[in-house]
């Protein structure tokens, strides 16, 4: 038995040649059924003609080009004429009563003008594809039909834009503005037909036919491929397109404004790059003042020089770069300003009513070394607070008005890295908000905020100076140190209090060390001191 689908055929000679001759066909149960028919239509009646078969074929797969033998063997002939005809996809006469009536010269009979009748077709191409039937004109005529598949390989054949958009004449390139919808078909052919894939920049498949992309962003420009195959390429036959995605020049170096403080005879050069589809041209502008046009580097970036600086050449720098979606601008600022100097003090002082506020040039040489933002004075500006109690968390300022702030105004020593200023009339057990600034005739520097603390008086202590406490039985001890504040003496420095340090018996200070002390204190009050 031969079962073929969900039906159980008996296994004869002809069944096994139809086996053998339809089992690698797509559409092996028809055809296998076809077959059978033909050979049993041809059998019908003993003495009549018959087709043989075991050498016939029902499908014949060629490649263009190629020469194709469609067989038919006629068992019994006899007297009777054989034909060749097309049926699909249309019809005609190729062959009939021992002559050609086909005029193209690619058919050829291969006859023993009794037995055998071979239809054979030269040079074929892909309009040979179909159903031809060998005949003989018997009453019924019976037929021997043969599938000719005409194999050709998939190909790409064109590429075209459904959505708007610009391509250049060889369709190899597309231009798309950003968040523009994109939208490619891509056509093949092949026989069988082509399978179409779309291939994107990473290697992935991102459509079948069509490629579309809502909103395109500039991250996904690059080559996109279509493939076709049809299971007869040795690799997929591939077209290549290019996306460009055009957009409104993006300046990357300085997003937002940006400021270059340089000192008089200095050489500055300032860069402006900017990302742009198509490519972006640019602009140099100071105060709103075209200024001449600057080097560039690859249209990618532009570079504005100034060899060396003078007082004129301050002001704001505009850079502007522009194509036919827009254009982008960034500022830069160019100025003689000092630059904010670096407090060098603890914050934690160890008098009660004067701070020592120290500090330096970022340069961390004296204000006024070659190359350095020269500096006029400094100004200083605080205000100190405390809480009356534990219970009362509110801070209560020095001054009845918040808004006031105590100002110092010290001269740089350009003998010196270090720079300081005593402020004095400090409260004791107090916190203290300053800035600091640095000021010349190009302005004041930005701020440097500050936070410090004066020391804690002691009630079991009566003070003789700033720097010494004496205790009750008359010895002299050192200054106050700070190892902690108690929270229930100052809310600010949870965890911490205040300490005085271990008291060695000493004599009274000598002559020259009170000398000593009343010097610096001299050298010590250079600041000038301003309410505003």
């Amino acid at each position: 038995m031969v079962v073929i689908g969900s039906t159980a055929i008996i296994e004869t000679e002809q069944s096994q040649a139809c086996v053998k001759l339809t089992q690698n066909s797509p559409i092996f149960v028809q055809d296998f059924k076809r077959c059978l028919g033909s050979t049993a239509a041809a059998q019908g009646a003993p003495g009549m003609p018959w087709f043989n078969s075991m050498d016939a074929q029902v499908i014949l797969s060629k490649f263009v080009g190629d020469t194709a033998t469609l067989k038919c063997t006629v068992e019994d002939k006899g007297n009777r004429d054989v034909a060749w005809l097309r049926t699909e996809p249309h019809s005609n006469i190729i062959f009939t009563r021992d002559e050609m009536y086909d005029s193209d010269p690619r058919y050829k009979i291969d006859t023993d003008n009794n037995r055998t009748f071979h239809l054979r077709i030269e040079r074929l191409t892909r309009a040979d594809n179909g159903t031809y039937a060998c005949t003989v004109n018997t009453k019924p005529v019976i037929s021997w039909n043969v599938t000719l598949q005409i194999v050709a390989p998939a190909t790409v054949t064109d590429i075209v834009q459904m959505s708007q958009g610009v391509s250049d004449s060889g369709k190899r390139t597309f231009f798309f503005n950003e968040s523009d919808t994109v939208e490619l078909k891509c056509n093949g052919d092949g026989s069988p037909q082509a399978r179409l894939a779309w291939i994107g920049p990473a290697g992935d498949q991102v459509g079948n036919s069509t490629l579309r992309i809502d909103g395109i962003q500039r991250s996904q420009y690059g080559e996109y491929r279509c493939e076709a195959d049809n299971g007869f390429n040795d690799i997929p036959d591939a077209r290549l397109v290019t996306l460009k995605v055009n957009y409104k020049p993006e300046i990357r170096v300085y997003q937002t404004d940006i400021e270059i403080r340089k000192a008089v005879g200095e050489y500055v050069k300032m860069l402006c790059r900017a990302d742009a589809s198509p490519r972006a041209t640019y602009t140099w502008r100071k105060d709103g003042v075209l200024v001449p046009p600057a080097s560039r580097i690859n249209n990618r970036q532009t570079i504005l020089v100034i060899v060396s600086i003078q007082p004129e050449h301050y002001g704001v720098y505009t850079c502007e770069a522009t194509n036919l979606l827009g254009t982008s601008r960034a500022n830069i600022t160019l100025n003689g300003k000092p630059l904010p100097p670096i407090i060098v003090s603890d914050p934690v002082g160890t008098r009660r009513h004067i701070f020592k506020l120290m500090w330096q040039h970022q340069s961390k040489q004296p204000p006024n070394y070659p190359g350095t933002i020269p500096v006029t004075y400094y100004k200083i500006l605080y205000r100190g607070w405390w809480r009356q109690s534990t219970q009362d968390r509110r801070k209560v300022y020095s001054l009845e008005d918040e808004t006031n702030l105590m100002e110092e105004i010290a001269y740089p020593d350009f003998s010196k890295i270090k720079q300081f200023c005593n402020l004095h009339d400090l409260r004791h057990n107090a916190t203290y908000d300053l800035q600091l600034y640095a000021v010349n005739d190009q302005g004041d520097s930005d701020p440097v905020n500050f936070t410090f603390y004066t020391a804690l008086a002691r009630a079991d202590y009566n003070a003789t100076s700033e720097d010494e406490v004496t205790t009750s039985n008359g010895d002299t001890a050192g200054p106050l140190s700070l190892s902690s504040i108690n929270e229930n003496q100052d809310p600010n420095r949870e965890g911490l209090k205040w300490t005085a340090p271990s008291i060695a018996p000493s004599s009274a200070p000598s002559t020259a060390t009170v000398l000593a002390m009343v010097i610096a204190l001299a050298l010590g009050l250079h600041c000038t001191e301003v309410y505003k």
